[in-house]
């Protein structure tokens, strides 16, 4: 950092100060900021820097106005550059903190709580996202419940530390969303500008060409883009031609349950189920969270029943987990050894037959009614008012569906909140009527 400030000032008033830099931030101001700082506890080192670097006084005319040897001011020289160098460090930590925590404010709640077997993936994300000269865009695809918004979501918390991308965006399309995907593909691609532009600069939809505005935004300093839970209605050659132009400098990655057009220019990072040794910790460890009581010499019984039934899928093994709080392992196998070739969609339709079939009519009533919230689900007080079940019972029906990992809590403890996964919502639409 000295040597960094020292050559900063040395060339103060040469034509291409202007473009120097100290790490990512411009150093005349750091600077300007530096010293200021520095004369409130030593006005002197302050004075001393500004007129020897800035006024290009000579060592010579310093030494004859402060009555000191050249070897002195030299000396104390060196010293104010010390301090100097010191306080532009602060100020860069500083101001890398309070970007940290801008571009974690753009970030939706983390709806997990660990993530099991991803670490390999997210720091093949992380690398591929910091590669000036590697994909500019990027989609995370694999089956519902893969882990696809997870990983990204712990990825972007990495990439938070470093400055890497100056800001993020973070867009996710639920149920609601797919009526317009589904419609003019132009109608989409507005509606998409528009929310990524209120997300990123909210006063540039005033401008009438607030497009462009929004565009250039992205040119100047490198954004990050999530488009979190794309159907494959919206992902089509031309739509994905769209997409290309909001990258360079900026990158976009975006999570789909479909595989991309092969003309498409995305990196297709396909995610597949987590491996076995950190599926059976994960199994173990939420049965425990969920004081599903179990011996241990049961526990290897426990993970190959699982396993069997959900294969290395985490949400359906949090959905099946969440059964042997009413039914033993036993019945949670017979049910599905029926049907040993289901595919996928069987399989979660099952499990959710089942978690729905052993909920109390109370936990019915409220499941069936969270698609009524918003995407970004709704507080403990628009639970009660979508399920009219009384005060004094709601928190324990909230516990029952959240064992069942039938719903998630999001955002702090101080202030939850409650929402369900899309998948969740996709078969409650689809079934629930058939259920009930």
């Amino acid at each position: 950092m000295r040597k960094q400030v020292h050559q900063c000032l040395r060339i103060w008033n040469q034509s291409e100060g202007h473009l120097q830099s100290i790490g990512k931030y411009a150093a005349k101001p750091l600077i300007e900021e530096g010293l200021v700082l520095l004369a409130s506890n030593d006005p002197f080192s302050a004075e001393l820097i500004r007129r020897r670097f800035k006024e290009s006084k000579s060592v010579l005319e310093l030494a004859n106005v402060y009555h000191f040897s050249q070897d002195q001011i030299n000396r104390k020289q060196s010293k104010a550059i010390d301090a100097l160098a010191l306080i532009v460090g602060q100020l860069i930590s500083q101001m890398h903190h309070e970007a940290s925590q801008r571009k974690l404010a753009k970030l939706p709640p983390a709806r997990y709580e660990n993530l099991y077997g991803m670490e390999d993936h997210s720091r093949n994300l992380v690398n591929l996202l910091c590669d000036s000269d590697g994909y500019w865009a990027l989609a995370v695809t694999g089956l519902g419940g893969i882990g696809k918004s997870a990983l990204v979501h712990t990825t972007m918390l990495e990439l938070a530390k470093d400055s890497h991308f100056d800001d993020f965006l973070w867009l996710r399309f639920e149920q609601q969303d797919f009526d317009w995907m589904r419609g003019e593909e132009s109608a989409f691609w507005k509606m998409l500008l528009q929310r990524m532009t209120l997300a990123l600069a909210p006063q540039n939809l005033e401008h009438p060409h607030w497009q462009s505005r929004f565009l250039r935004e992205l040119r100047e300093k490198p954004k990050l883009i999530v488009l979190d839970n794309l159907d494959e209605q919206s992902l089509s050659p031309s739509f994905c031609e769209k997409l290309a132009t909001l990258v360079n400098p900026s990158k976009l990655i975006l999570t789909s349950r479909a595989a991309m057009p092969p003309s498409s220019q995305f990196y297709q990072y396909a995610l597949g189920e987590i491996k076995e040794p950190a599926a059976r910790h994960f199994i173990l460890e939420h049965a425990r969270s969920l004081n599903v009581q179990f011996f241990p010499s049961d526990a290897e019984a426990i993970c190959e029943g699982i396993l069997q039934v959900t294969g290395g899928n985490p949400l359906a093994i949090r959905l099946a987990v969440g059964l042997l709080l009413s039914l033993p392992l036993g019945e949670v196998m017979r049910s599905f050894a029926d049907n040993p070739g289901k595919n996928v969609e069987q399989m979660y339709r099952e499990i959710f037959l089942h978690s729905w079939e052993t909920l109390s009519p109370l936990a019915q009533r409220l499941l069936q009614a969270m698609p009524l919230l918003a995407r970004s689900g709704g507080t403990r007080e628009h639970l009660l008012a979508i399920s009219a079940i009384d005060e004094e019972k709601l928190d324990e029906i909230i516990q029952e569906l959240i064992s069942r990992s039938l719903i998630e809590m999001q955002g702090s403890v101080l202030e939850p909140i409650y929402g369900i996964h899309v998948l969740t919502e996709s078969f409650l639409q689809a079934q629930v009527l058939k259920w009930s």
